[in-house]
């Protein structure tokens, strides 16, 4: 694109220009925020998860001990089997998940509002790991996880999803009659946290739309100012064609009676010498 006709059509046409960006700004603020009366708000809001993780425990095996209790005599069939914690993890994942737990949630953060949500996924990874690529580890370990809009939002839904969780399995132990020494024991290895997975795409879509919508009006400004150009061109040929065809004639005549003239001296010079011979 020659950029003559760019700068040309920018001088021409500043009002149009202007023009141009002001709806190119109007089409991006509208395309990526909605107006409300609290004022604008992205169309695509942020997303943060909140989550916190415990760790599943036997009461007559620590994890900081190396073997159990007990005295080697007694028989094998008289020692109860331990639960497998790391399958309990998992179970207890899809509890937190339930209904039940949500519902208890809900009464201390509130209804949850779209885009809020409670799950939990058990652990198999360092602490640095991600359950995208899990491993085959089993751990007694398991995380629960929120989404919402807000960092504060995720992290008081994580929190108070957590603190439910425990007392929610006491109460069960509790109403089960289940002995001290023979119950899980849940407890948070980490406390709730929230972080940003995805910081929306309002401000994207306003950028990119705004940007489609000037180039547009700048394309038409100098489709405009071209097509001017060409037509102004036309007319100045046919102004300087039109009114003086007889100057072509006049110029061809004068070529004509130049060559007449060259024609005639010619035509003397040739008598004179034909004379000349004779004579």
């Amino acid at each position: 694109m020659d950029l003559t006709l760019i700068g040309l059509a920018i001088r021409r046409h500043r009002v149009l220009v202007a023009v141009g960006v002001l709806v190119a700004v109007i089409a991006g603020v509208l395309a990526g925020y909605s107006v409300s009366s609290s004022g604008l708000k992205p169309r695509t809001p942020a997303v943060y998860n909140g989550s916190s993780t415990v760790i599943l425990t036997n009461p007559n095996l620590s994890i900081y001990a190396a073997q159990m209790g007990g005295t080697s005599s007694a028989s094998p069939a008289a020692v109860p089997e331990n639960a497998n914690l790391a399958q309990l993890a998992m179970v207890y994942a899809w509890v937190v998940s339930g209904d039940e737990i949500r519902e208890r949630t809900e009464r201390i953060v509130g209804p949850f509002q779209a885009g809020e949500s409670l799950t939990a996924q058990r652990r198999t990874t360092q602490p640095t790991g991600t359950e995208k690529f899990g491993s085959n580890a089993s751990l007694p370990i398991f995380d629960i996880v929120t989404t919402a809009p807000s960092e504060a939002r995720a992290k008081d839904i994580a929190a108070a999803a957590t603190q439910v969780f425990l007392n929610y399995v006491v109460a069960q132990q509790d109403q089960a009659g289940i002995p001290q020494n023979q119950r899980v024991d849940t407890s948070v290895l980490r406390r709730a946290s929230s972080s940003l997975v995805d910081s929306g795409s309002g401000i994207v879509s306003a950028i990119l739309v705004g940007l489609v919508v000037l180039f547009v009006a700048f394309l038409l400004i100098v489709y405009r100012t071209h097509v001017a150009e060409v037509r102004g061109g036309r007319h100045q040929g046919r102004a300087v064609a039109g009114p003086d065809p007889d100057g072509r004639n006049a110029a061809a005549s004068g070529d004509m009676a130049d060559g007449a003239t060259r024609a005639g001296a010619w035509g003397q010079e040739e008598s004179a010498l034909a004379r000349g011979s004779s004579e």
